[in-house]
């Protein structure tokens, strides 16, 4: 993420992040987590971002929802709470729209999974990019917020699962997705009360400068020094 100016206004990016996580259930050089919390706080509503890197059992609401699984699988959605009912996303083509106590109100359908990835390569082949399905902006702003979930993260420090910490205070979802990350690890064999979890900083954001508020380290994380020839420029 560069720190070209992102031109967006306050209503688009969070005011603030918060992530926590780690790597657990086996060892290998990665240095992103692959269990992670991230919280996104927007000031009017949150938007709640989970990883679970080892199978674990469906995490979406409603009747639909495969609960009973066989086994745990790995999963890949999205799920918008409303004050009449609920949307879940279980896949890149469908939804289902629920009343709040779990009632399916309507399924939807929209092609294949690789239709956008289609779009993207028949946009790149004509040149043509009103014809994509969304513009680069909607791509920025979703990558954008993976970029800032994992400065939160690497700015944090080690901290021992048996510290009795209320994982954040600030949200009430936040806490309860932390006890139940908790639970899922314990269930799939990681000796939680041996491990370690990274407490991300809290960062404020301000989207007008492209920046952290008072916090030149993160900053720093916001680009890199390029090689020389593969420069990206502060404005495309």
């Amino acid at each position: 993420m560069d720190k070209a100016r992102w031109g967006l206004n306050k209503s688009q990016l969070p005011a603030s992040v918060r992530s926590i996580g780690g790597r657990f259930g086996y060892v290998d050089d990665g240095q992103t987590p692959n269990t992670q919390i991230v919280l996104f706080n927007y000031g009017n509503c949150e938007l709640l971002f989970e990883v679970r890197g080892l199978p674990s059992n469906s995490p979406f609401p409603g009747k639909k929802s495969p609960q009973t699984a066989a086994k745990p699988q790995n999963f890949v959605g999205n799920v918008w709470y409303g004050s009449e009912g609920f949307v879940v996303c279980p896949s890149y083509s469908s939804g289902i729209a629920y009343s709040n106590d779990g009632e399916v109100l309507k399924e939807f359908g929209g092609g294949s999974d690789n239709d956008h990835f289609n779009n993207f390569v028949q946009a790149v082949r004509s040149r043509k990019a009103e014809t994509l399905n969304g513009n680069i902006l909607e791509g920025h702003l979703s990558s954008a917020l993976c970029h800032l979930g994992n400065i939160s993260y690497r700015l944090g420090p080690p901290v021992p699962f048996t510290r009795k910490l209320e994982a954040f205070p600030e949200s009430k979802e936040a806490g309860k997705a932390m006890a139940d990350l908790i639970n899922h690890l314990r269930s799939r064999g990681v000796k939680v009360d041996e491990a370690s979890y990274h407490d991300g900083r809290p960062l404020k954001i301000n989207p007008a400068t492209e920046s952290f508020i008072d916090d030149r380290e993160a900053d720093q994380m916001l680009t890199r020094e390029y090689r020389s020839g593969f420069e990206v420029p502060r404005k495309v």
